[in-house]
């Protein structure tokens, strides 16, 4: 009897969560169809950021702003 209690409470606790879709990328001015492809293979340690700006020719894709 308690054995069934228990899991008919975590079914409803589970099945009853909800939660937010959260944004993964950061406010950084780009159009979010934009900012899934420059974010995530542009702006990235080692190629257009802040961080290797000099070594890249010059270009920092970090923000929108930067970007132009």
């Amino acid at each position: 009897m308690i054995k069934q209690l228990f899991t008919l409470l975590l079914f409803v606790f589970l099945f009853s969560c909800t939660y937010e879709k959260l944004n993964p990328l950061p406010d950084n001015g780009f159009p979010d169809d934009i900012a899934n492809i420059i974010v995530s293979k542009c702006a990235v340690d080692g190629c257009h950021n802040s961080l290797s700006r000099s070594t890249s020719g010059g270009l920092d894709y970090s923000t929108w702003d930067l970007m132009f």
